[in-house]
Formats: structure tokens, C-alpha cells, sequence
């Protein structure tokens, strides 16, 4: 994927905000989200930009309220 040097810092930063979620399903979906919204549309608008890190934001908020106490499968492989 190419995307404009402008772009890419953001592209990044928004996958490290996907990748704050402690929700493995969560967190899968929120980067396939995040690389197929850049991958349709490289160039955001500032308007959009702000519309995608409020939800992502309301996304990791409300993930964070829900999380499991016990560990997933995921996180038991190697222990």
C-alpha cells in the first residue's frame, strides 16, 4: 500500500490506537478496520480524520469498561 507521506504518520497512529484494545476479536477488527479504511482512502480530510479518532478513542473506552477477567486462549499459549 502506498499512501502520501503526509498520511503515513497517521496510518500509524491509528494503528497503535487499534492496537490498544486487550481484546484479541477487538483488536483484530479495529486494525482490518483501520487498513482497509486508509486502503480505500489514502487522503483523509480533516474532518474525517477527527471522525475516525473519536470512534476509535469511544472504541478503546468502551472495550476497556468490558474486559474479561480471566485470560483468553490467546493469552495462555506459552505460559
Amino acid at each position: 500500500m502506498s499512501l502520501p507521506t503526509a498520511t503515513k504518520p497517521l496510518y500509524r497512529h491509528f494503528l497503535r490506537l487499534a492496537s490498544s484494545f486487550h481484546d484479541y476479536n477487538v483488536r483484530s477488527y479495529a486494525l482490518r478496520s483501520v487498513q482497509t479504511r486508509f486502503r480505500e482512502t489514502p487522503t483523509l480530510d480533516a474532518a474525517a480524520v477527527l471522525e475516525e479518532e473519536r470512534r476509535m478513542r469511544r472504541m478503546v473506552t468502551i472495550g476497556g469498561e468490558y474486559r474479561p477477567d480471566e485470560l483468553n486462549v490467546m493469552q495462555n499459549i506459552g505460559k
